[in-house]
């Protein structure tokens, strides 16, 4: 029976583990409410994209020294440049317009939502190169995302991954070059319809279509970025149709192409952010989701984790309530786990101790 005892527990503890694997496995965006997500103010408020999607940070991303360590979940990869080993660290959200009911109904699944919590060690925001003139701006303090409707979700660079030449990849930063020192510091903010601001300009591009100005050419997408103390904030909001409709000759999107979301679509999509110490060039990024930056490719560890991310149902994200329960957990946390899922494995494992010590009592 010790015997029989101790296999029981083997077994809870790989049902443990399996469930704790399904909890980082699946990577959502989180369905909200258009008029609840204040886009634009350049915070990222609690809650306001629902649960962070990853939290990455040097501490526990890969590097160059762990190339040979196999990939497991959704990890990151973090790489230095011209500069010394510091600390990284950003949380990333992705959610999509979700509501079932109210005035917006009708748009659900028409927006996705991008914002960025990037941990500026320094507590200064580099930003001397305007991505929207044609300059390499991934050299400041920066955010780059790529997305594609068209390309399956791989964990695997050894391929092309955007072979359907219908990606985007988008670079955003605060042009800063109008700054005595190229600095943005604490408590300044710019939004995508400030223009030109106290000599600064949010640049946000995509790389893909001649660096073209997303944020003017587009007609889809608003956005913004502030400073906190040592932290930058990104946040932007981008028609569906914009990732669905791209091309190498993308045109602005109206009423006649518009695309929606729905439960159980997915994309691929994944991140790189830079941190520039100085006007040199950058001096370390950290990603997320295979597919972006060049050591990851070049690496033989070659990925970043799958970069699949799912659209759930309201129900499945928030449960059966008419409006969301209150999500500000900690954005340390894991990435949302899968809900019902867990709830099987843990009962599962449950169930095997149960099993064992009924055994036990009828021998």
């Amino acid at each position: 029976m010790k015997k029989l005892i101790a296999l029981a527990i083997v077994a809870v503890m790989l049902v443990a583990m399996a469930a704790n694997v399904l909890a980082n496995e699946t990577v959502y965006a989180a369905p909200v409410m258009i008029d609840g997500t204040s886009i634009g103010d350049g915070t990222i408020s609690d809650g306001e994209y629902g649960r962070p999607i990853a939290h990455i940070n040097s501490n526990t991303a890969y590097d160059v020294d762990h190339d040979d360590d196999v990939i497991e979940g959704y990890k990151g990869y973090a790489y230095y440049q011209g500069a010394d080993p510091f600390e990284q660290d950003v949380i990333l959200y992705v959610a999509v317009s979700g509501d079932t009911t109210g005035a917006n109904a009708a748009q659900a699944g028409a927006r996705l939502y991008f914002a960025f919590d990037e941990l500026i060690p320094d507590g200064k925001f580099f930003g001397g190169f305007n991505g929207m003139a044609g300059e390499d701006h991934w050299c400041n303090t920066a955010a780059q995302f790529r997305v594609s409707f068209h390309d399956e979700p791989t964990d695997d660079v050894t391929g092309d991954l955007w072979a359907s030449g219908k990606s985007s990849n988008i670079i955003a930063s605060i042009y800063t070059k109008d700054f005595g020192d190229g600095y943005v510091t604490d408590g300044f903010s710019i939004a995508s319809w400030d223009g030109l601001k106290d000599g600064a300009q949010l640049s946000v591009c995509d790389h893909t279509y001649d660096r073209t100005t997303l944020l003017v050419d587009s007609a889809a997408c608003a956005g913004s970025a502030g400073v906190h103390g040592n932290r930058a904030h990104f946040e932007f909001i981008i028609r569906s149709s914009y990732f669905y409709n791209a091309d190498k000759t993308f045109v602005a999107v109206n009423g006649e192409n518009d695309y929606y979301l729905k439960a159980g679509d997915y994309f691929a999509c994944s991140f790189t952010f830079f941190i520039a110490l100085n006007n040199d060039n950058w001096n370390g990024l950290i990603s997320w989701g295979s597919g972006i930056d060049w050591p990851t490719n070049q690496s033989t560890m070659g990925a970043t984790g799958s970069n699949k991310i799912v659209i759930p149902t309201w129900e499945e994200y928030w449960g059966s309530e008419d409006e969301p329960e209150d999500p500000t957990d900690d954005p340390t946390d894991d990435p949302a786990d899968t809900g019902d899922a867990l709830v099987v494995v843990v009962a599962t494992a449950i169930m095997a101790l149960g099993t064992a010590l009924i055994v036990k009592k009828v021998k």
